[in-house]
């Protein structure tokens, strides 16, 4: 019955991933079909946050989250009042709200799973997401002056240069974000496993004989207050997983300053902040 159990809700959660994935694939055609008079930095970045929500993966992922809410910038200066316009602006904006999804996230790192890998995203440290997302605004500050310096329809040295240099930055910000696409908590028939390569050197492997317990950090027992904290100072609940023994921890020196800790630790406890606690808890206890 357990299994049964399991399996319809390891279904259900799948069939959420793709409605998802088929709801940013929708929004974007149908933002494609209605648009007219748009820029070939538009139709440009289209096609790159397209081809990337067809390719699920992480690196594809990180493309989408960054490049399409760019593209929603750049159609801003070229949006019109009438129903188009409307139409484009909201398709626009869908897309771009669900690109943001735990579920949406989910279905690009799910897709490079292996085998019976079931991955569930972790939330990104405050500092690393303060960072990406000012890095972000200043891609976005250059497409808007971009528009501002072009004179009518045609294109100035200035315009050309400031959308080269955009694209440029956007790419480079899509390549180093791929680093927070790459976190995840991981359960496998065999354990669990803490795969951050932003916080950690090494995964946090735990086999599931020595996983004492796996549950929504309390803060009221023992175990869970002493635990070594690897969420990055981020926002919303955590969990805690327990181990029968102390496990290695090796933490990058990004890692071992947000925790104020060496690089080199023991610990018998690890607190971690998946995007969906209660999803993450229920998988590993089945």
């Amino acid at each position: 019955m357990d299994d049964e159990a399991t399996t319809e809700s390891r279904r259900k959660t799948a069939t959420i991933d793709r409605v998802a994935a088929w709801s940013v694939r929708i929004a974007w055609i149908v933002a494609a079909l209605a648009a007219s008079g748009s820029s070939a930095t538009w139709w440009a970045g289209w096609i790159v946050v397209a081809v990337a929500s067809i390719v699920l993966h992480p690196v594809s992922l990180s493309v989408v989250r960054i490049v399409a809410p760019l593209v929603a910038v750049e159609a801003a200066a070229h949006l019109t009042s009438d129903v188009r316009g409307v139409v484009v602006a909201t398709a626009l904006t869908t897309a771009v709200i669900v690109s943001f999804s735990a579920e949406y996230g989910r279905s690009h790192v799910q897709a490079a799973a292996y085998g019976a890998e079931r991955r569930h995203m972790l939330r990104p440290p405050a500092a690393a997401l303060f960072v990406t997302v000012a890095a972000w605004t200043v891609v976005a500050v250059l497409l808007i002056a971009a528009n501002v310096v072009a004179t009518g329809a045609a294109a100035t040295w200035l315009d050309v240069t400031l959308r080269i240099v955009a694209a440029a930055l956007s790419a480079a910000l899509a390549y180093r974000a791929t680093t927070l696409a790459r976190r995840w908590f991981v359960v496998v028939p065999a354990g669990v496993v803490i795969h951050d390569p932003l916080l950690l050197t090494d995964s946090v492997m735990i086999p599931r004989r020595d996983v004492t317990s796996i549950g929504a950090d309390t803060g009221t027992s023992t175990a869970t207050t002493g635990a070594l904290d690897v969420t990055g100072t981020t926002w919303g609940p955590t969990v805690v997983v327990t181990a029968r023994e102390a496990c290695d921890v090796s933490l990058t020196d990004f890692g071992a300053r947000l925790t104020r800790t060496g690089t080199r630790l023991h610990a018998g406890a690890v607190r971690f902040a998946p995007s969906r606690p209660g999803a993450a808890v229920t998988d590993a206890q089945r």
